[in-house]
């Protein structure tokens, strides 16, 4: 990799399955590329529940290799057995060691008060938020960190600490059973992904890589991070890999990774995602429906009971419960002139599921 300033191509082993990882344990098929369904479809059953185990869903999955791999100086190294084996010998002192002389030389410093582990947390946020415009970038500003954050988590899987050969046992078999086999099938892909890149590079002298980003990139429609790759504060590298995201932006000190696949077909199935998700929100989203799905939690009630119980028109029942059916909250069955409904519980349970995976709360 070049240094500070530049635009350039990269490909990763470590990121690579970090975005695999953190794909697959979302668990929101209709949200990610079709490729990404594929790898899942050829995944033994156990696997997944054993790496959410293991990292968390979402954030976790990818931030414990990226970390780890940045930690080791193999971010770039496309070998996954080369990266991994320095990644799997780091131990706590030797990564507190770096990170602070990485810090001071950007001029920060570990807070004494906090344990090993939360100093390192805030040193990484630090080290990644030093380029980057602040006012113009409040998204990223300084929020909390749980303690089952990865970043707080991460003593956990160097060498000696409680988690490290579980998670490296399990990151090997994903790797060489699973992942490695169905990259080898996204060959073409990758080419096709890298000549895309090379044209996004190219063009007049003048022209910046921004110009060539479709407006919904983060790197053109969020200012901060825009400012911080055109002033040369941090480099930018363009991420080869095989998933084909297109608008994901990844954080380490010194430099903004971005993904850049063609987006057309993954949007619609993501816009299509999120517009089952708002609709099924929106059955539920009103007192009286909401009403209505507690009444029925124990018993199978008819329009007119139900009716009766709320003080309101049958026809109104109806309507309401004609939204929370179509939304597949209930189901109803005829008895002669009577319809009479039930909760479907398993859908009632899916809809906050769906809806906890997809704001990532972990």
């Amino acid at each position: 990799m070049s240094g500070q300033g530049t635009w350039e191509l990269g490909r990763s082993a470590a990121i690579e399955l970090g975005l695999a990882l953190v794909g697959l344990t979302a668990r929101q098929p209709a949200a990610e590329p079709q490729a990404l369904s594929d790898l899942a479809g050829s995944l033994p059953e156990g696997w997944l529940d054993e790496i959410e185990a293991l990292l968390g869903t979402g954030r976790g999955a990818l931030s414990v290799p990226l970390i780890l791999a940045w930690l080791a100086d193999v971010v770039w190294d496309e070998d996954y057995t080369s990266a991994t084996r320095a990644m799997r010998a780091l131990d706590l002192s030797t990564v507190a060691a770096r990170l602070r002389d990485r810090a001071a030389e950007m001029g920060l410093a570990p807070d004494p008060a906090l344990p090993p582990e939360r100093a390192l947390a805030q040193l990484w946020r630090a080290m990644t938020r030093a380029e980057l415009d602040a006012e113009r970038l409040p998204e990223l500003g300084e929020r909390p960190l749980d303690a089952e954050h990865p970043l707080n988590r991460l003593p956990r899987y160097l060498r000696g600490g409680d988690l490290h050969d579980r998670f490296w046992h399990a990151l090997d078999r994903f790797h060489y059973q699973a992942y490695s086999p169905w990259r080898e099938h996204r060959r073409d892909a990758l080419t096709a992904l890298e000549q895309r890149g090379r044209m996004l590079l190219g063009g007049e002298a003048q022209a910046s890589p921004l110009d060539r980003l479709p407006a919904q990139h983060p790197l053109v429609n969020l200012p901060g991070l825009g400012l911080a790759a055109e002033s040369r504060r941090m480099a930018v590298t363009l991420l080869v890999e095989p998933l084909g995201y297109s608008d994901l932006v990844l954080l380490t000190p010194g430099r903004l990774i971005a993904t850049f696949a063609e987006a057309d077909a993954m949007r619609e199935a993501f816009q299509a995602y999120v517009e089952d998700l708002a609709s099924r929100l929106k059955a539920v989203a009103d007192p009286t429906r909401l009403e209505i799905l507690r009444l029925m939690r124990h018993l199978d009630l008819d329009n007119t009971q139900i009716a009766a119980f709320l003080q309101i028109s049958r026809p109104t029942v109806s309507i309401h419960a004609r939204q929370l059916r179509e939304a597949g909250l209930i189901e109803t069955r005829h008895e002669g002139r009577k319809a009479r409904h039930t909760v479907r519980h398993a859908a009632v349970r899916a809809l906050f599921e769906d809806l906890e995976r997809f704001l990532d709360l972990g």
